[in-house]
Protein backbone atom coordinates (compact mmCIF):
# COMPACT_ATOMS: atom_id res chain seq x y z
CA UNK A 1 0.00 0.00 0.00
CA UNK A 2 2.83 2.42 0.86
CA UNK A 3 4.50 1.66 -2.46
CA UNK A 4 1.27 2.45 -4.36
CA UNK A 5 0.92 5.75 -2.47
CA UNK A 6 4.53 6.61 -3.21
CA UNK A 7 4.11 5.87 -6.91
CA UNK A 8 0.92 7.96 -7.06
CA UNK A 9 2.61 10.91 -5.33
CA UNK A 10 5.63 10.59 -7.61
CA UNK A 11 3.38 10.50 -10.71
CA UNK A 12 1.41 13.57 -9.57
CA UNK A 13 4.61 15.45 -8.78
CA UNK A 14 6.07 14.70 -12.20
CA UNK A 15 2.79 15.65 -13.89
CA UNK A 16 2.68 18.98 -12.07
CA UNK A 17 6.32 19.59 -12.97
CA UNK A 18 5.50 18.97 -16.64
CA UNK A 19 2.64 21.47 -16.50
CA UNK A 20 4.90 24.14 -15.01
CA UNK A 21 7.79 23.25 -17.34
CA UNK A 22 5.68 23.71 -20.47
CA UNK A 23 7.78 25.33 -23.13
CA UNK A 24 6.29 28.36 -24.83
CA UNK A 25 7.66 29.87 -27.98
CA UNK A 26 7.05 33.37 -29.39
CA UNK A 27 5.14 33.25 -32.68
CA UNK A 28 3.52 35.75 -35.03
CA UNK A 29 0.26 35.70 -36.93
CA UNK A 30 -1.38 38.58 -38.82
CA UNK A 31 1.29 41.03 -37.60
CA UNK A 32 0.64 40.22 -33.93
CA UNK A 33 2.63 38.08 -31.52
CA UNK A 34 1.76 35.50 -28.89
CA UNK A 35 3.03 32.12 -27.69
CA UNK A 36 2.67 28.59 -28.98
CA UNK A 37 3.46 25.26 -27.33
CA UNK A 38 5.72 22.49 -28.68
CA UNK A 39 2.87 21.22 -30.86
CA UNK A 40 2.24 24.59 -32.51
CA UNK A 41 -0.98 25.29 -30.59
CA UNK A 42 -1.67 28.83 -29.42
CA UNK A 43 -1.36 29.01 -25.63
CA UNK A 44 -1.31 32.82 -25.45
CA UNK A 45 -3.16 34.35 -28.37
CA UNK A 46 -1.31 36.75 -30.72
CA UNK A 47 -2.55 40.06 -29.37
CA UNK A 48 0.74 41.92 -28.88
CA UNK A 49 2.90 43.94 -31.25
CA UNK A 50 6.07 42.28 -29.87
CA UNK A 51 6.75 39.47 -27.39
CA UNK A 52 9.98 38.03 -26.06
CA UNK A 53 10.98 34.74 -24.43
CA UNK A 54 10.00 33.84 -20.88
CA UNK A 55 12.59 34.47 -18.20
CA UNK A 56 11.96 34.08 -14.47
CA UNK A 57 8.33 33.23 -15.31
CA UNK A 58 7.75 36.53 -17.10
CA UNK A 59 7.77 37.57 -20.75
CA UNK A 60 8.00 41.16 -21.86
CA UNK A 61 5.29 42.23 -24.26
CA UNK A 62 4.69 45.44 -26.17
CA UNK A 63 1.52 47.13 -27.35
CA UNK A 64 0.70 50.75 -28.08
CA UNK A 65 4.34 51.79 -27.69
CA UNK A 66 4.75 50.51 -24.12
CA UNK A 67 6.19 47.39 -22.52
CA UNK A 68 4.83 45.25 -19.71
CA UNK A 69 5.15 41.64 -18.55
CA UNK A 70 2.86 38.62 -18.65
CA UNK A 71 3.06 35.30 -16.82
CA UNK A 72 3.00 31.85 -18.47
CA UNK A 73 -0.81 31.89 -18.38
CA UNK A 74 -0.97 35.14 -20.37
CA UNK A 75 -2.04 37.24 -17.40
CA UNK A 76 -0.68 40.79 -17.39
CA UNK A 77 1.29 40.85 -14.13
CA UNK A 78 3.24 44.07 -14.65
CA UNK A 79 1.34 46.80 -16.53
CA UNK A 80 2.46 48.14 -19.89
CA UNK A 81 3.85 51.45 -18.78
CA UNK A 82 7.53 51.31 -19.67
CA UNK A 83 9.05 52.94 -22.77
CA UNK A 84 11.81 50.32 -22.69
CA UNK A 85 12.10 46.99 -20.90
CA UNK A 86 14.56 44.11 -20.82
CA UNK A 87 14.11 40.47 -19.91
CA UNK A 88 14.28 39.36 -16.31
CA UNK A 89 17.54 37.91 -15.06
CA UNK A 90 18.05 36.70 -11.50
CA UNK A 91 14.65 38.15 -10.58
CA UNK A 92 15.35 41.68 -11.86
CA UNK A 93 14.50 43.54 -15.07
CA UNK A 94 15.81 46.86 -16.29
CA UNK A 95 13.00 49.20 -17.34
CA UNK A 96 12.74 52.80 -18.48
CA UNK A 97 10.07 55.07 -17.05
CA UNK A 98 9.81 58.86 -17.47
CA UNK A 99 13.14 58.93 -19.33
CA UNK A 100 15.23 57.14 -16.71
CA UNK A 101 16.25 53.53 -16.12
CA UNK A 102 15.76 51.51 -12.95
CA UNK A 103 15.20 47.88 -11.94
CA UNK A 104 12.01 46.08 -10.92
CA UNK A 105 11.39 42.66 -9.39
CA UNK A 106 9.03 40.04 -10.85
CA UNK A 107 6.06 41.67 -9.09
CA UNK A 108 6.80 45.09 -10.60
CA UNK A 109 8.13 46.70 -7.42
CA UNK A 110 11.08 49.03 -7.75
CA UNK A 111 14.33 47.54 -6.48
CA UNK A 112 16.35 50.43 -7.90
CA UNK A 113 14.28 53.52 -8.64
CA UNK A 114 14.63 55.04 -12.12
CA UNK A 115 17.37 57.62 -11.91
CA UNK A 116 19.93 56.59 -14.52
CA UNK A 117 20.43 57.59 -18.18
CA UNK A 118 21.39 53.98 -18.89
CA UNK A 119 21.78 50.87 -16.80
CA UNK A 120 23.17 47.37 -17.30
CA UNK A 121 22.51 44.13 -15.42
CA UNK A 122 24.44 43.11 -12.33
CA UNK A 123 27.65 41.17 -12.69
CA UNK A 124 29.73 40.24 -9.67
CA UNK A 125 27.50 42.39 -7.46
CA UNK A 126 27.86 45.61 -9.45
CA UNK A 127 25.96 47.15 -12.34
CA UNK A 128 27.25 49.67 -14.84
CA UNK A 129 25.19 52.86 -14.69
CA UNK A 130 25.25 56.16 -16.55
CA UNK A 131 24.36 59.56 -15.17
CA UNK A 132 25.00 62.96 -16.78
CA UNK A 133 26.91 61.36 -19.67
CA UNK A 134 29.41 59.54 -17.44
CA UNK A 135 29.59 55.91 -16.33
CA UNK A 136 30.26 54.31 -12.96
CA UNK A 137 29.08 51.33 -10.92
CA UNK A 138 26.18 50.91 -8.49
CA UNK A 139 25.52 48.22 -5.90
CA UNK A 140 22.29 46.26 -5.41
CA UNK A 141 20.77 49.16 -3.45
CA UNK A 142 21.39 51.61 -6.28
CA UNK A 143 24.21 53.37 -4.40
CA UNK A 144 27.26 54.53 -6.31
CA UNK A 145 30.26 52.32 -5.56
CA UNK A 146 32.33 53.95 -8.30
CA UNK A 147 31.14 57.47 -9.04
CA UNK A 148 30.12 58.25 -12.63
CA UNK A 149 33.30 59.79 -13.99
CA UNK A 150 34.26 57.71 -17.01
CA UNK A 151 33.35 57.88 -20.69
CA UNK A 152 32.92 54.09 -20.64
CA UNK A 153 33.34 51.23 -18.17
CA UNK A 154 33.39 47.47 -18.53
CA UNK A 155 32.19 44.73 -16.21
CA UNK A 156 34.32 43.69 -13.26
CA UNK A 157 35.81 40.21 -13.43
CA UNK A 158 36.78 37.90 -10.60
Amino acid sequence: MKLNSFILILFLSLSLHEIHAQKLFPADENMHSGFIDENGNWVIQPTYLVVDIFSNGRARVKSNGNWGYIDVHGKMVIPMKYSHARNFKDGLAIVKESGDYGMIDTTGNWVIKPSFSDLEEFRNGLARAEANGKWGFIDEKGEWMVQPQFDAVHDFND
